[in-house]
C-alpha cells in the first residue's frame, strides 16, 4: 500500500519443513544423561577379591557405564537389597584401574619417566634396573588382560576397546608382545571368536618370531597353537587406526533416554593410539 511493502509474513514451521529430508519428521533421540554426581552421597560397596578388600563407587557412575551393574543394583536380588557387589576372582590391581577408567574415560601412565628415560638408553643402566622396569610393563599387561575380561562381564565395550588400544600402545612404544603366559588365562575365560583373542592370535604371529614360540610352548593352550596353525598369516596395518578399530574393537551402541532403545555408534571408543594420531 502507497509502495510501502508490509509486515514481514512467517512461514510456519511445519510448512517450512515441509519440502526437507524425511529425517526432519523424525523424533529427536536424547542419549541418556552422563552422571551429573547430584547424588555424590550415593553409593554402592564393591567386595573385591579373596580378601573381599571394600571399593565404595558412586553408583550413577557404576551403573551408567554398565548395564549388568545397572541391572544388579536396581534389582530384587541380593546386590539390589545390600546395594553390594562381590568379585572374588578379581585382583585388586585390575579393579584400581577399573574405578580409574570409571572416573576418567581414559588410564594413568604406567611409567615415571626416569623409568622411561631407562629404556630409551639401556645402555646406561645395569640388567637388574632394565628388568625392574620390564616387569612393570609386563604387570601392566596382565592388568589390562584381566580388566578386558572384567569389562567383559560387565558389558563395557567402550572400556574393552580402551583396553586394546593401550596393549597395543605399549607394544609400539616398548616393542614388547604381550606375555604368553597370560594366553591360557584369556582362553580360560573367553568365548571363541572374542576379539581379544584375535588381537591376541595376530599380535603373536606378526610380532613374534616363531623360535620364541617354541620355546614357550609348555605355556601355550592347545586352543591357542590350533588357532595359531590354522590361521593363514593375513596382512595388517597395524597403524593404521580404521582398520585397527575394525579388526580388534567391539561395536559399541549408544543409549537413548525413553525408548530405552540401542545403536551402534560412529565411535568405539574414546581412548588413545599409539601411532601417531588419536
Amino acid at each position: 500500500m502507497n509502495g510501502q511493502e508490509g509486515p514481514t509474513s512467517y512461514t510456519p514451521l511445519d510448512s517450512a519443513t515441509a519440502g526437507l529430508p524425511s529425517f526432519y519428521e523424525n523424533p529427536i533421540k536424547v542419549p541418556r544423561p552422563v552422571p551429573t554426581f547430584l547424588n555424590s552421597t550415593e553409593l554402592v560397596t564393591f567386595h573385591i577379591g579373596a580378601a573381599k578388600t571394600t571399593f565404595l563407587v558412586q553408583k550413577e557412575v557404576a551403573t551408567f557405564y554398565s548395564r549388568v551393574l545397572e541391572a544388579a543394583f536396581n534389582s530384587d536380588f541380593i546386590e539390589g537389597q545390600t546395594q553390594t557387589y562381590t568379585l572374588e576372582d578379581v585382583d585388586e590391581g585390575v579393579f584400581k584401574l577399573f574405578i580409574q577408567w570409571l572416573y576418567r574415560q581414559r588410564f594413568g601412565y604406567y611409567l615415571n619417566q626416569a623409568e622411561a628415560d631407562l629404556l630409551r638408553q639401556p645402555e646406561s643402566h645395569t640388567e637388574e634396573q632394565l628388568k625392574a622396569v620390564k616387569d612393570k610393563i609386563e604387570k601392566r599387561q596382565e592388568l589390562l588382560v584381566r580388566l578386558w575380561v572384567l569389562g567383559d562381564r560387565l558389558s563395557i565395550a567402550h572400556l574393552q576397546n580402551l583396553v586394546v588400544d593401550e596393549l597395543e600402545n605399549i607394544r609400539f612404544t616398548w616393542n614388547t608382545t604381550v606375555p604368553l603366559h597370560l594366553l591360557e588365562e584369556v582362553y580360560e575365560n573367553t568365548v571363541e571368536e572374542c576379539r581379544l583373542r584375535k588381537f591376541l592370535l595376530l599380535h603373536v604371529k606378526s610380532f613374534l618370531p616363531k623360535d620364541v614360540l617354541k620355546e614357550h610352548v609348555e605355556v601355550i593352550p592347545k586352543t591357542f597353537l590350533l588357532d595359531y596353525a590354522l590361521t593363514s598369516h593375513v596382512y595388517l596395518d597395524w597403524s593404521n587406526r580404521e582398520c585397527f578399530r575394525r579388526s580388534f574393537h567391539i561395536p559399541v551402541f549408544e543409549v537413548y533416554e525413553e525408548e530405552d532403545e540401542e545403536y551402534e555408534s560412529e565411535t568405539s571408543s574414546q581412548g588413545y593410539f599409539g601411532h601417531g594420531f588419536r
